[in-house]
């Protein structure tokens, strides 16, 4: 369960909420565990911001994703591209920007997270079924937007040509 503290502060934003100063109350969270302790504990969510990619979809948040929907919690992706790990994996991009983080994480409910190994990213990112004409990162978007219980997808874009495949991509 969240403290005492924790659950004090929600109150104030689900106050605010109630009286029509904000719209719309939400956290940001990587683990399975706690987005179940949001969903029972948090009287007012209206979404969650959650990593969702190709990677994430064959490993984790398989109780929360059908909680969260039964629920009608809005459910933000981010990290599509996961955290940049598949950029250099295909050969027609002329990026000069690296991955957020050499060794993609992944995160469940377990203690601690996971790597994923690069040569396991490039094999997951066979089953995107690129399309002749779209970069990776264009099929890799085209993955996360094809999900219909995510409300939206934050993207990050360090670089000109992420700006111009995710464009394409929707």
């Amino acid at each position: 369960t969240f403290d005492y503290k924790l659950l004090e502060q929600w109150d104030v934003l689900r106050r605010a909420k109630e009286a029509g100063k904000i719209r719309a109350i939400g956290i940001a969270c990587h683990l399975e565990g706690p987005m179940m302790t949001a969903l029972q504990e948090l009287e007012g969510l209206d979404y969650l911001m959650l990593p969702y990619n190709f990677i994430h979809a064959k490993a984790d948040y398989g109780q929360f994703l059908p909680a969260a929907t039964e629920r009608n919690i809005g459910l933000i992706g981010m990290k599509a591209l996961a955290a940049g790990s598949i950029v250099g994996l295909d050969p027609r991009l002329k990026s000069s920007t690296n991955p957020e983080n050499p060794n993609f994480m992944l995160f469940n409910s377990a203690p601690g997270s996971r790597a994923i190994l690069p040569a396991a990213v490039a094999e997951l990112a066979k089953n995107l079924k690129q399309l002749p004409d779209e970069s990776l990162p264009q099929a890799a978007m085209r993955y996360v937007y094809s999900k219909p219980f995510l409300s939206t997808n934050m993207v990050g874009m360090t670089d000109e040509q992420f700006v111009e495949d995710n464009c394409a991509a929707l």
